[in-house]
């Protein structure tokens, strides 16, 4: 894996209270976003002490949004999609 390539996981959580099983994704990130990156996983911040990585999960949503739900059963019922940094906390 490529130093600039980082890695997230995301699962869907339903409106019933389950939650779906967990995924890896890897992300191409740059310089001022593998800064916040390793800031975050060496000190164990919140994701609330950095915009630029919130809006790198942001990001890494709506591509998993846009065409990977194939691993999952959708129902009619609500879902919302949880991205994270392994060791991390939740965005």
């Amino acid at each position: 894996m490529s130093g600039n390539i980082k890695l997230f996981e995301y699962c869907l959580k339903y409106d019933s209270g389950e939650t779906s099983e967990t995924f890896e994704w890897d992300e191409e990130l740059d310089g001022d976003e593998l800064e916040a990156y390793d800031e975050f996983v060496a000190d164990s911040r919140s994701i609330d002490e950095s915009p630029l990585l919130g809006k790198v999960i942001e990001r890494v949503a709506r591509e998993i949004l846009s065409g990977n739900l194939d691993d999952f059963i959708l129902c009619d019922c609500g879902y919302e999609l949880c991205v994270t940094i392994p060791g991390g906390a939740a965005g």
